[in-house]
């Protein structure tokens, strides 16, 4: 349950720097499968490397290792006949809204727009021209800045990928995995006519964590940690199963902070006893001036 979990976020307060829980209740002892939805690449690193399956009793903690499956395809050699059993992990295809604008400078931008964030590895234009073409491009993402006085959101924008379409290609381009709800294409078509872009297509990989939980139970999800790097498990050495039981992940929740101490000593000048020895320290230091030039003016008198 969400609100069994939520109040087992006191343990979860010593693991500092992870920010957002899921449940996983009723998990079944032995192997199983989690597919990670598109909505909880808003929080997590663009390696995945910062999420955790915690088992929380009391105030004990017990990380479950687990096997995150990146790639399209991987092999099992877990078969009685000795033979290799594949089985393939297909890409998402988002579906997205693409608008085309034309620059003064020959430069057709071409705005792609995903409903939420998502990994993308992936991007394919479909270009309507039939005739040969060869124009240089690149991939951007886009990077909040802050707002203008409209409120209006502004942005910085980072290159992911640089190169050129060409007739006879697929136009297909590989970019670094990203989170990602938002892409700019600009092609530059120096003084030829722009290209009639009639699609465009975004997809990236699925993941999915394959684990070994212990025991029965429910567990947490926990991710959204900046600071966290990779796990190192021993069951990345492993064979895993083919066939594992399918788990899900309950509704996120932020996993409270602890709150920043305040400061509990008193100002300098609030404390009234080093107020009183400052101004005795000072009346000192200006009377000791004072006899010092006394004592000079006497000697220069008596000279």
């Amino acid at each position: 349950m969400l609100a069994a979990a939520v109040g087992l976020t006191v343990a979860v307060h010593a693991q500092r720097g992870y920010r957002y829980m899921r449940p996983l209740d009723n998990v079944p002892a032995g192997w199983n499968q989690l597919a990670l939805t598109g909505d909880m690449f808003r929080y997590l690193q663009n390696d995945v490397s910062d999420i955790r399956i915690w088992r929380i009793a009391g105030k004990d903690t017990t990380e479950v290792p687990y096997i995150l499956q990146t790639e399209p395809v991987y092999t099992s050699r877990e078969n009685k006949n000795g033979k290799e059993t594949t089985v393939s992990l297909p890409s998402t295809v988002y579906k997205t809204s693409f608008t085309v604008e034309q620059t003064p400078e020959h430069v057709s931008r071409v705005q792609v727009t995903i409903p939420e964030q998502a990994p993308v590895d992936k991007l394919v234009l479909y270009i309507g021209d039939t005739l040969d073409y060869r124009r240089s491009m690149e991939i951007m993402s886009r990077v909040p800045r802050h707002k203008n006085r409209d409120a209006r959101p502004l942005y910085n924008y980072r290159n992911l990928f640089s190169g050129e379409l060409a007739s006879g290609s697929t136009n297909s381009f590989d970019i670094p995995v990203q989170a990602l709800d938002h892409l700019q294409v600009n092609i530059y078509n120096h003084d030829n006519a722009p290209l009639k872009i009639d699609s465009v297509k975004v997809s990236g990989p699925q993941y999915r964590l394959m684990a070994r939980f212990p025991a029965a139970g429910n567990y947490l999800l926990v991710y959204g940690n900046p600071g966290a790097g990779s796990p190192a498990y021993d069951i990345v050495n492993f064979d895993i199963p083919v066939k594992a039981s399918e788990i899900k992940a309950g509704a996120e929740s932020a996993i409270p902070q602890p709150a920043a101490k305040k400061e509990t000593s008193e100002p300098f000048f609030k404390n009234k006893f080093w107020l009183y020895g400052l101004m005795g320290l000072l009346v000192l230091i200006l009377g000791g001036f004072t006899l010092g030039m006394m004592r000079s003016k006497d000697k220069e008198d008596a000279g």
